[in-house]
């Protein structure tokens, strides 16, 4: 996506952010037209159903058309014109975007003309991809070719503004940084939204993430570097912490909270190593910040859940079954006030959370709970378009019945 204005989407990822894990699909070819999406993090397929159900020779269900990583955006062209999707869209890798009704969509085009104008070229630029692919058949460009990605995190410079008339010097105060392997890790040169502290942020290269597994409450397991272990991007300076996407997603007021809240708890001074390599431990550090900033932040419960969960996660590869059940528990509560209190979350990030809520109930020894929300997985009006989250959900709801119905010790 060329020129994202990301002014114009500050604050919008705690109402229309959804996750979605590697292997989900988005929507499906034929599906009704609802949103448009923007991608954050991660990365999208799109394939299309070739005429008479031929398959790829590759095996290859469809022709594939695309494949879009962060600040691009799909979907635009169906939710405008009310038409059936033209493609699957299906994630090759965990992926958060921010999701937009026509309505929004009209919002932000009339208020952001960098937005609009960003919108209209992707739009000329898939004309011309169509165009071209008439002309040139199987020799033409594929779509996607000429959309460069846009910057997730702003840089120093991309975050400099002159202050308001009687607002103190904003620009940013420069830290001290770590030396880093440049063979394991990428750096990125981050300006902090709290205290305008500049520093940098490691991510481990992309090349070198080997997934080898998941846990059953979609953990994903790694050989070598853990990629999880560096989501949090904290400021060495202020303890301000956040998941990469929407560090820089704060506004002044935030801010004050957020420094009030880290005073509160304590956090007044920033470890260096919380920006260096981290293990299990490290990383656990980095989420519990984040979890205060977002508490401050009021985010809803649907991103505290998850951030408990995250802690729970590095708790079991701590081997802390202790803290890891009190994390589990905490995710759960969070999770089902999420769905009871009925925001307005995309369809597909519900689905998820029934499904987890069913997991974490039966990790929690709660099987009763678990197989009720297993069932209402099942039930979900989306659950037959994720076939794997489907079949997860079989298996563990099997599994639940069978342990609601064993004889527990004490019981007559």
């Amino acid at each position: 996506m060329r020129d994202l204005d990301l002014d114009a989407l500050r604050g919008l990822r705690r109402k229309h952010g959804a996750f979605y894990p590697k292997g989900s699909v988005i929507f499906k070819e034929g599906d009704p037209s609802t949103f448009f999406y923007v991608i954050l993090q991660g990365s999208v397929r799109f394939v299309k159903e070739r005429r008479g159900g031929q398959a790829d020779p590759s095996g290859e269900p469809g022709v594939h058309l695309a494949t879009l990583g962060p600040g691009h955006f799909f979907g635009e062209m169906a939710t405008f014109t009310g038409r059936p999707r033209s493609a699957t869209a299906i994630c090759e890798a965990d992926t958060s975007v921010l999701y937009f009704d026509q309505a929004t969509a009209l919002d932000l085009v009339t208020s952001s003309p960098r937005f609009a104008l960003s919108l209209i070229r992707t739009l000329c630029d898939r004309l011309t991809y169509a165009d071209d692919r008439l002309v040139l058949g199987d020799r033409g460009p594929r779509l996607g070719d000429a959309l460069p990605e846009s910057p997730l995190i702003e840089t120093a410079a991309a975050t400099e503004r002159p202050p308001a008339s009687g607002e103190p010097s904003r620009s940013p105060v420069r830290s001290t940084s770590l030396p880093f392997n440049r063979d394991l890790f990428i750096g990125q040169t981050v300006v902090c939204a709290c205290c305008r502290a500049e520093f940098v942020s490691l991510d481990v290269r992309p090349e070198l993430i080997r997934p080898t597994g998941r846990d059953t409450d979609l953990r994903p397991i790694f050989g070598g570097l853990n990629p999880l272990h560096y989501r949090a991007v904290v400021c060495p300076s202020c303890l301000y912490a956040s998941n990469a996407p929407d560090f820089a997603d704060l506004d002044e007021e935030q801010a004050e909270a957020v420094r009030a809240a880290l005073a509160q708890a304590g956090e007044t001074a920033g470890p260096q190593e919380l920006n260096g390599p981290r293990n299990a431990s490290i990383a656990s550090r980095s989420l519990e910040l984040s979890l205060i900033s977002y508490q401050a932040r009021g985010a809803g419960p649907e991103v505290l859940g998850d951030l408990h969960h995250q802690l729970a996660w590095m708790a079991r590869e701590r081997q802390d079954a202790g803290r890891e059940r009190d994390e589990l528990a905490a995710a759960l509560t969070l999770y089902r006030q999420a769905i009871e209190e009925a925001r307005s979350l995309p369809p597909q990030q519900t689905l998820l959370l029934t499904f987890l809520v069913g997991e974490l109930s039966y990790r929690l020894g709660l099987y009763t709970d678990a197989v009720h929300w297993f069932a209402a997985t099942s039930q979900h009006p989306h659950f037959r378009h994720q076939s794997e989250l489907a079949r997860l959900t079989h298996e563990r709801w099997t599994q639940a019945r069978e342990e609601s119905k064993r004889p527990r010790p004490g019981t007559a």
